[in-house]
């Protein structure tokens, strides 16, 4: 069976890729370097969302913005490419997951925290 009929021209198929990737590394980069420098700000953010223990906020707030910064870095550079996309991919899932509770609670007024203070 010829798959390749399937599939449009390989080269574009494989641009376009590279394309998304790097769109993608650059939202989690700007998101991480976003959040660096005020870690107690985005440790207030999840401290709203009443989903972990008062021990573990600062220690998250610190930690994810590196996180989401080297994945980005990595995806924009083409680094472990396969690596980087499961991690980006279980950051969204912990974030979907978060925001969920947190509409379920009907607490809808809390700013996601994406990119940093002031951003919702």
């Amino acid at each position: 069976m010829n798959q390749g009929k399937y599939l449009c021209n390989n080269s574009l198929y494989i641009w376009i890729i590279h394309v998304l990737r790097i769109i993608l590394g650059a939202l989690f980069f700007w998101a991480g370097l976003a959040k660096m420098p005020q870690p107690e700000n985005f440790a207030r953010t999840i401290d709203a969302f009443n989903l972990l223990p008062d021990t573990l906020v600062l220690p998250t707030a610190i930690v994810i913005p590196y996180i989401e910064f080297l994945t980005g870095l990595s995806l924009i550079l083409g680094f472990k490419t396969r690596l980087s996309a499961c991690i980006g991919l279980g950051l969204l899932c912990l974030f979907v997951i978060a925001l969920g509770i947190t509409i379920g609670r009907r607490t809808n007024d809390i700013p996601c925290g994406c990119f940093g203070i002031g951003t919702d």
